[in-house]
């Protein structure tokens, strides 16, 4: 990020001139950490034990259920789907897909299902032994995806693009046309049209396998009881989670060497920022996501402390990510059924000064839309609302309520696990009141609570933090297609209850168009329409830093932030003068 770039670099080369060996000589290292740590091929390790913490608590560790990143970030170390991101470049590579063809139509993919890969051992199984993952798992799995279940939350990924989906959906039909199971090993999907995307959603964990044993033997709970087949099964769930090394893993490295390297991983809840710093720093914790940028100078330390190896060694890593926060609107509510209203409120919020002032530039404003710019899309087409006080006012006197007068009091949930969700929440009650004497009520909330509120269409308003699954505009805009809205379910995943026949038009085009410029017009034309009827408040596109203990390594940072524990590593302590390293800046 370029706002980062110069006072670092100053510092960097400033820390590297008093952290060089003088003598010249490399550094000895510290014998007494590989007491955990076994040399293996390729200059690896295997053990450790990885410590991380997430600010927010997991949701759930049911690969359908899970809408949240931080459940996200756990479920893909337990589960594993036919295909897989590289978690360097984000390209899309086999996983439990051994090979795969495509028909002359490109609507008929068939997959040869890796053979020997176990689920975890669990009670579910007949002596408590894992079974082989087959062809009839990803049935079940992508059948799961395209029914009505309440536990089902992430439908919309993939509903659309199946043959049959519809009709199976509203339970027309027990079986789902488009998925047929040619043997143990083989599976085929039939799709309504061809879709380029269809190989980056069989990547993500919400579609990859888990056993229909689980499923009978847990029911509901099975949030709580994950079955994969990933690099790690959970040790146990309370205050903290606990993953440990899955022993069967069918995978290897590029020199034999059996995945994963590390023996466990650790995660811990807590929500506060500063006091995470403060763990990271006591080498409590290996790496830290999302770093207020307020901290950065605590985090660098001063020139003595560094010529006295006072401050902790670290990796930096920046990206601009492919997310957004936003406020958004149910515009079922009467308060938010105007569009004059909701426009006025996209007026009344000052973007750069949030980003600039109160953020102190982390990030930058959503002064465009909602899809942040990725290859192929650039949202500076988009014709978004900058902050204007006069026309903030004028409209809100034109929806009937002239310097606020007799506006009802807006309720606003905002999720307290974070500090960040708490400075988001004052700014806009503080904005509201200063330009439109509108008044806001801010309540902290489990997420979980604020989620299935928003879910069963409870909520006016509410703040929401998107992370793309997979980069593509339609992961952000796809919810808003008028079909997706199913009034009082969990199910439902048009929470802004919007319907607009010219977006779903653009959108149902963009889905099955194969011409790639020709599909993000669609989705720039799409995007337009939900900014012109201000379905939303974009505040900004989030700029992400990791700060990494320099033992762990192949643990690149990316604009999903998706992780592959199973190739990640440690190495042993170095000792002598410590040194920052910057990547991505």
């Amino acid at each position: 990020m370029k706002r980062y770039t110069q006072p670092i670099i100053i510092l960097f080369l400033t820390l590297l001139l008093t952290a060089c060996d003088q003598t010249g000589n490399t550094p000895e290292r510290d014998d007494s950490d590989l007491e955990t740590l076994q040399k293996i091929e390729g200059g690896r390790f295997n053990g450790g034990i990885l410590k991380t913490n997430s600010i927010s608590k997991v949701t759930s560790l049911f690969p359908a259920s899970a809408i949240d990143i931080y459940s996200q970030h756990v479920n893909s170390q337990l589960f594993e789907g036919l295909f897989k991101f590289n978690q360097n470049t984000l390209h899309i590579e086999p996983c439990l897909a051994e090979s795969y063809t495509v028909n002359s139509t490109n609507t008929i993919y068939t997959f040869k299902i890796r053979q020997n890969v176990k689920f975890h051992d669990n009670a579910c199984f007949k002596k408590g032994i894992g079974r082989s993952v087959n062809a009839n798992d990803f049935k079940n799995v992508i059948s799961f995806l395209c029914s009505n279940d309440t536990l089902n939350k992430s439908g919309y990924l993939i509903k659309d693009y199946i043959k049959g989906s519809e009709a199976f959906f509203n339970n027309e039909t027990d079986e789902l046309e488009g998925i047929r199971v040619l043997d143990e090993y083989t599976l085929e999907i039939e799709l309504n049209e061809p879709f380029s995307g269809i190989l980056s959603i069989l990547a993500l964990t919400q579609t990859a396998a888990y056993p229909i044993e689980a499923i009978n033997m847990y029911k509901s709970d099975i949030e709580n009881n994950p079955i994969g087949s990933g690099a790690y099964k959970l040790e146990s769930k309370s205050n903290q989670i606990v993953l440990v090394k899955n022993e069967s893993y069918w995978k290897k490295d590029e020199y034999g060497n059996q995945l994963p390297y590390i023996s466990q991983i650790i995660i811990d809840f807590e929500e506060n920022k500063t006091k995470e710093l403060a763990r990271f720093n006591a080498g409590e914790i290996d790496f830290i996501w999302g770093v207020p940028v307020e901290e950065i100078p605590n985090i660098m330390g001063t020139l003595d402390e560094a010529k006295q190896g006072l401050n902790r060694e670290f990796v930096l890593q920046s990206i601009n990510s492919l997310q957004i926060q936003y406020y958004g609107f149910n515009l079922s509510k009467e308060i938010f059924s105007k569009k004059e209203i909701r426009q006025a409120l996209n007026y009344a919020v000052n973007k750069d000064s949030l980003v600039n002032h109160i953020l102190q530039g982390e990030g930058s404003p959503a002064n465009e839309g909602i899809i942040p710019n990725m290859q192929n899309y650039q949202n500076n087409s988009i014709k978004g609302y900058k902050f204007n006080p006069t026309k903030a006012k004028r409209l809100l006197r034109a929806a009937g309520y002239p310097n606020g007068k007799d506006f009802p009091t807006i309720e606003l949930t905002y999720n307290k696990n974070g500090q960040i969700h708490l400075i988001l929440a004052q700014n806009l009650k503080k904005q509201l009141k200063n330009i439109l004497n509108i008044d806001v009520n801010i309540t902290p909330t489990e997420p979980q609570v604020i989620n299935n509120s928003r879910e069963k269409g409870e909520l006016s308003i509410w703040g929401y933090g998107w992370i793309a699954d997979y980069p593509d505009p339609s992961n952000f805009i796809s919810q808003f297609h008028s079909k997706y809205i199913i009034e009082g379910q969990e199910a439902s995943f048009n929470n802004a209850k919007y319907s607009n026949k010219a977006f779903d038009n653009y959108l149902n085009k963009a889905m099955y168009e194969t011409d790639n410029e020709k599909r993000m017009q669609y989705y720039l034309k799409a995007e337009q329409l939900l900014v012109d009827d201000a379905v939303f408040i974009p505040l900004y596109y989030a700029s992400e830093i990791r700060l990494v203990d320099p033992q762990l390594k192949n643990f690149p940072i990316n604009e999903l932030e998706f992780r592959d524990y199973s190739v990640s590593y440690f190495i042993p302590k170095v000792k002598g003068k410590k040194v920052r390293v910057y990547d991505n800046l």
